[in-house]
Parts: C-alpha cells; sequence; structure tokens
C-alpha cells in the first residue's frame, strides 16, 4: 500500500497516453482512453513524478499524504 495517489481529471485528460510512456507499470487506459493508476502502481515514485509533470494537459496530480505534491 502507498501512501500517495494520483488523481486524474478526466475532463482535461485527452487519452494521449504520455503518461503509459512515463509509467507504463502504473498507468492503463479505460475503455474511455482515460488514465487510470493501477492498484498497486507498478513504478518507482519518480516515474509516477515524471509522468505527472509530462502530462501536456496537468490532468494528473500526485498527491501524498492527502496533499498536493507539487
Amino acid at each position: 500500500m502507498t501512501d500517495w495517489t494520483v488523481r486524474v481529471d478526466r475532463l482535461a485528460c485527452l487519452g494521449c497516453g504520455v503518461c503509459l510512456d512515463y509509467a507504463p507499470r502504473s498507468f492503463v487506459q479505460d475503455e474511455d482512453g482515460q488514465a487510470v493508476l493501477r492498484e498497486p502502481p507498478g513504478d518507482e515514485l519518480d516515474r509516477i513524478r515524471e509522468a505527472v509533470g509530462a502530462c501536456p494537459t496537468g490532468a494528473l496530480e500526485l498527491v501524498i499524504g492527502g496533499t498536493n505534491a507539487e
């Protein structure tokens, strides 16, 4: 179990798959093409941070211990 999660803004997510490029063991796309965090995520936290930062629309938010980590 992790003390962090990633929130996905479904209105902002384009389904471009950049997060999958950065953290392929942690993100999948649902039937609508939206990013979904796998449980449990399979990548190191640094890779998750890179994926969040690389999202072209800012649809991903890393939350650690209930607080935005950015």
